[in-house]
C-alpha cells in the first residue's frame, strides 16, 4: 500500500539577487536633479551673457542628501538621483570673490519635488579683492575701486559708492550719479547687525544689497531709468531701521560724456599668438579705460588689461592671446560710462606660429547613467573641434574594453574639420553584465600634438527581477507531481515584461533555506511535472513532505549558456547560481 504524503508549498517573494534591490530601485525611481551654471559676471547684471567665462568653484547642496561637485569646463554643474525635499545650494568661493545674484545668505533655496529636474540655479560671481589696509576693494577688468575715491563729491561722481551702515545710519548718506552711469556700490555692516539697502522708488528696487553682521557685499547699479535733477532716496529695509535714521539719497546730475578715437589695428592685420602688440588711441575727458578684444566680430568681448589703465597714456601693449580667429576686433571702453567706447573699423586675424591642426573635445569623458541590463543607453555626444588652421582629419577610432557593447556614429570618417569647426561623434552602450564598467575611446587624427586622444567611458548596469509567481497549485498525478501557477507579466516595479523561464526548486525540509533547495528543472510556460516523486521501490523511500518553490526569471544569458539548463537538475540553489550566473548574481 502506498503511503500518504503531506504536501506543503512555499514560493519566492523576490528573485535570486540580493534583498536590497527593491529598496535601491524604489529610491532611484523617485529621484530628481538640480543643475545650474557658475560664471564670471563681467557686465554685473546678475544673469549669464554669452561673453562671460565659466568658473569652477566647488558647489555643495544640503538637504535630504548632502553632496559636493565641481562644474564642467563650460561652468555647468549637476546633481542627480536626489530624493524630494528642501535643499540649499552654495558655492565655495575665495575671500576675494562675491556672489552677484544671491543676497543675504549667499545660497539658493529650493524645494525639489518627486522626479523634478530643477534647472538654471545659476551663480553670478565677480572678483572682490581685499588690500593690505583692510579696506574693501573691487577689481573689475583690472580697474581698482576703493574707499579713497569717495573723499570728495567729485570723486563720488566719477567712481564707486562705498557706504557703511550701522544703527547710526548710512555713511555717507548723500551720493551723486549721472544718468546712464554704471555705479559700483559697496555696503558694509559695521555694527554686528543685518542691513538691507533698498531704493524708495519702486522702479529701482531691483537694485538691493543685503549684508549680514560685519559683512561687506557689492553690486552694480545701472542708472538708466533716472531723471537728471531728481533725488532718489534709499533706506534700510529691516523693520525699525529706517525709523532710527538709516536712510540716504542719490542726487542725479546732468550727463556729460568724453570722446575717444582708436588708432589701430587695421583691417587685414594678422597678430601672432604670444607676440607683443601695442594698441594706440586719442582720448578727451576720460579717466580710466579698459582695452578689450573680440574674436567673433564684436558679439562678445574680454578685457586685455589686468591693471588700472589711465586713458591719458594713449597706448597699451599686451601679449596676443591664444585665441585663433580671423574675426577679431579691439575696443576701448570708458570704465565710468560703459556706453562710450571706440571699436576698430575692420576685422583682423590672430594666428599661431604653426598652422598644424589641433584637436580638442568637449567633454573629455562620457558617463552613461544607470541602465537596465541589455537595454541601450541614450546617445551621448562628443564635440570634436579643430583649434588649428589646417584641416583636422579623424581617421579612425577604437574602444579598449567591451568594444562590442558600444556603438559609435560619426558624420564621415576621414572628413576634414576646418579651423574652429566642430563635428559631433555620438556613442551609446548596451551593457551585457551588471555592475560598473569602464572603457576608453581612442580617437586617431592628424593633430600635431596628441594625435591619439583618449576619452574615458564609464557607466553602471543594473538588473530588475520579475514579480514572484502567484496562485501556485499542486496536483498529484501519481507518481508525478504537477505544479502550476499564474503567468508573471510585470517586474517588481510594475514594468511590463515576459519572463524567459520559470525555475522550479524542491526540498523535503520544512521552510527550506537556499542550501536545502534543489533545482528540479525549468519551464517556459506556467506548469512543471516533477516526475516520480511518489514512486516507492526497493531502494527508494518517498518523502513524507515535499516543499516547492517557483521563481520567474528574466534571463540575459551569455553565449551557449542556454544549453546548460538541463545540466542543473539535482543541484542546489547556490550551485546553480555559481554555475549559471557566475559573478553576475550575488546569492
Amino acid at each position: 500500500m502506498k503511503k500518504h504524503f503531506s504536501w506543503k508549498l512555499t514560493f519566492c517573494l523576490t528573485f535570486l539577487f540580493c534583498s536590497i534591490v527593491p529598496q535601491m530601485y524604489a529610491s532611484r525611481l523617485n529621484t530628481g536633479s538640480i543643475s545650474g551654471k557658475l560664471f564670471h559676471d563681467l557686465n554685473y547684471n546678475g544673469v549669464f551673457d554669452a561673453e562671460e567665462p565659466p568658473l569652477d568653484f566647488e558647489v555643495t547642496i544640503t538637504g535630504p542628501d548632502t553632496l559636493s561637485t565641481y562644474p564642467d569646463p563650460t561652468g555647468h554643474y549637476s546633481f542627480s538621483n536626489l530624493p524630494a525635499g528642501a535643499y540649499a545650494i552654495s558655492i565655495n568661493i575665495p575671500q576675494s570673490w562675491t556672489i552677484m545674484n544671491v543676497n543675504y545668505t549667499g545660497k539658493i533655496y529650493l524645494t525639489l519635488g518627486t522626479n523634478q529636474q530643477s534647472v538654471n540655479n545659476d551663480f553670478a560671481v565677480f572678483n572682490l579683492v581685499r588690500p593690505t589696509d583692510g579696506a574693501e576693494q573691487m577689481n573689475i577688468h583690472g580697474y581698482n575701486l576703493n574707499q579713497s575715491y569717495i573723499t570728495s563729491p567729485d570723486s563720488r561722481l566719477y567712481h564707486s559708492s562705498y557706504m557703511t551702515v550701522s544703527a547710526n545710519g548710512f555713511e555717507p548718506d548723500t551720493l551723486y550719479v549721472r544718468k546712464n552711469q554704471i555705479v559700483p556700490m559697496y555696503l558694509s555692516s559695521i555694527d554686528g547687525s543685518t542691513h538691507v539697502f533698498l531704493f524708495n522708488d519702486a522702479s529701482l528696487q531691483q537694485y538691493a544689497i543685503g549684508v549680514g553682521p560685519n559683512e561687506t557685499r557689492a553690486m552694480y547699479w545701472k542708472a538708466y531709468n533716472i531723471t537728471p535733477g531728481q533725488i532718489y532716496p534709499f533706506h534700510c529695509d529691516v523693520p525699525g531701521h529706517t525709523a532710527r535714521g538709516e536712510r540716504g539719497v542719490f542726487i542725479a546730475l546732468s550727463s556729460e560724456y568724453p570722446d575717444i578715437t582708436l588708432g589701430n589695428p587695421s583691417t587685414g592685420d594678422t597678430l601672432t599668438i604670444g607676440s607683443p602688440y601695442t594698441v594706440n588711441w586719442i582720448s578727451s575727458g576720460h579717466g580710466y579705460i579698459s582695452v578689450q578684444i573680440s574674436v567673433n566680430n564684436g558679439q562678445t568681448w574680454m578685457p586685455l588689461n589686468t591693471q588700472t589703465l589711465d586713458a591719458n597714456t594713449g597706448s597699451f601693449t599686451f601679449t596676443v592671446p591664444d585665441m585663433i580667429s580671423d574675426q577679431c576686433k579691439i575696443r576701448i571702453i570708458d570704465m565710468d560710462y560703459q556706453h562710450v567706447y571706440a571699436v576698430s573699423e575692420g576685422i583682423f586675424a590672430i594666428a599661431p606660429q604653426s598652422m598644424a591642426p589641433v584637436i580638442s573635445t568637449v567633454p573629455q569623458q562620457l558617463h552613461f547613467a544607470n541602465v537596465i541590463l541589455t537595454n541601450t543607453t541614450p546617445d551621448l555626444n562628443l564635440e570634436i573641434q579643430n583649434l588649428g588652421y589646417n584641416d583636422l582629419i579623424v581617421s579612425n577610432w577604437s574602444i579598449s574594453n567591451h568594444a562590442d557593447w558600444f556603438s559609435v556614429s560619426f558624420p564621415q570618417q576621414g572628413m576634414g574639420i576646418g579651423h574652429l569647426e566642430t563635428a559631433t561623434l555620438s556613442i551609446n552602450c548596451t551593457p551585457q553584465t551588471t555592475g560598473t564598467y569602464n572603457s576608453v575611446l581612442l580617437i586617431y587624427s592628424n593633430a600635431s600634438a596628441s594625435p591619439t586622444l583618449s576619452i574615458s567611458l564609464s557607466g553602471f548596469c543594473e538588473y530588475i527581477p520579475p514579480q514572484p509567481p502567484q496562485n501556485v497549485q499542486l496536483s498529484l498525478d501519481d507518481p508525478d507531481m504537477v505544479i502550476s501557477w499564474d503567468a508573471v507579466s510585470y517586474d517588481i516595479y510594475g514594468n511590463s515584461i515576459s519572463p524567459t523561464y520559470y525555475f522550479v526548486y524542491g526540498s523535503n525540509v520544512a521552510d527550506p533555506s537556499p542550501e536545502n533547495l534543489v533545482f528540479l528543472g525549468y519551464s517556459t510556460n506556467t506548469s512543471f511535472r516533477h516526475q516520480g516523486v511518489n514512486l516507492p521501490g526497493a531502494n527508494i523511500v518517498p518523502p513524507s513532505e515535499m516543499f516547492y518553490q517557483v521563481v520567474a526569471v528574466l534571463w540575459y544569458p551569455r553565449e551557449a549558456e542556454l544549453n546548460r539548463l538541463t545540466d542543473l537538475r539535482g543541484k542546489t540553489t547556490l550551485q546553480k547560481l555559481h554555475q549559471i550566473f557566475g559573478t553576475i548574481a550575488q546569492p
